[in-house]
């Protein structure tokens, strides 16, 4: 029988831990020696207020059925601060290194705040010496704040040391104000993203530094002008000229988002966006990357759009006829 640890990070209103932190510090532990042929980590988190202390995982002992699950409760597709967020200052917020490379999360918010003007200050950084592993990030949000002026300061930074098995999709990298500098996600060994949008004031928004970069169904906008660099893209498009083919200037703009406000940000696509309908159908691909739902948990259909969110148009209000004798009456329900 599989054995399930599961824990709960809150903020407000008690729970077993009050900071992803603190969790960390106490479960840090063999899982495969658990008791039962799997024992699962989780972390359930919620609340509203801002989780505020950097997280790392290093130390553990993970493998391919005994793997990590931080699950948040991200909810709209969008930033939402009625929702557990991961808010740290000039730090990296969270670091996945040795012994946790088997590790699955999912709906989280980290805000990536900085203001001194030196680097090493990533959102998320995977880094590891082990043999093998297997990371996983899905329908999570990365929101860059910079008011500094130095460089290394990724979104998502990939840095293992063996062949990987890493996987990102149905996630929003965005970054406001700075320089333009560094990447959303630059990858230095193998890595898969799909349905991701990196966007705002990045130097390239998706970078292959070396090992594959596969990238299918994701949008890039940056201020510099470069979306995608040295990466293996399909059917991605690009406000500038490094997308697909056929997919090249679509421009960041409520044509195609329904906000690009600094600091409201909401990449759901709108009517009409040129993001719709031209995507690659991946859902016949190996797991994990057989996903068919979109960053708020809506099914993807055929054909499939480009970005987190799958546009779903809005539902009409029905509408009953009654015909009298002497009228016709027409009623909205």
């Amino acid at each position: 029988m599989t054995t399930t640890n599961t824990k709960t990070v809150i903020t407000t209103g008690g729970g077993d831990y009050s900071t992803l932190s603190t969790w960390e510090a106490d479960r840090n532990v063999d899982i495969t020696a658990a008791t039962g042929s799997d024992s699962i980590e989780i972390v359930n988190c919620s609340g509203a207020t801002a989780d505020t202390s950097s997280v790392n995982l290093n130390g553990w002992t993970t493998s391919a059925g005994n793997y990590i699950v931080i699950n948040g409760n991200l909810s709209l597709g969008k930033w939402n601060t009625n929702c557990y967020r991961l808010e740290v200052t000039d730090s990296t917020k969270i670091n996945v290194g040795n012994g946790a490379g088997y590790i699955r999360m999912d709906k989280l918010q980290i805000k990536n705040i900085c203001t001194y003007n030196y680097g090493g200050m990533n959102a998320l950084y995977i880094e590891m010496n082990d043999t093998t592993y297997d990371v996983r990030l899905s329908n999570s949000i990365i929101w860059a704040t910079d008011t500094g002026t130095s460089t290394n300061r990724q979104g998502i930074e990939i840095w293992p040391d063996n062949t990987s098995n890493i996987y990102i999709w149905n996630c929003l990298i965005y970054r406001e104000g700075g320089n333009a500098e560094n990447c959303a996600i630059a990858g230095y060994r193998n890595v898969n993203v799909y349905n991701c949008c990196g966007v705002g004031n990045w130097s390239i928004a998706f970078y292959r530094g070396s090992g594959d970069f596969i990238a299918k169904n994701c949008y890039g906008q940056t201020d510099s002008g470069i979306s995608f660099s040295n990466v293996t893209k399909t059917t991605c498009a690009s406000s500038d000229t490094t997308g697909s083919v056929g997919l090249q200037n679509i421009a960041l703009s409520t044509d195609n988002f329904v906000n690009i406000s600094s600091g409201s940000k909401d990449l759901h696509l709108v009517s009409g966006s040129a993001l719709i309908g031209v995507a690659t159908d991946t859902s016949g691909e190996s797991a994990p990357l057989n996903f068919t739902t979109d960053i708020d948990g809506q099914t993807r259909t055929v054909p499939w759009d480009i970005g987190a969110d799958e546009y779903v148009a809005a539902t009409p209000p029905a509408v009953i006829q009654q015909i009298e004798s002497d009228s016709t009456s027409i009623f909205f329900i």
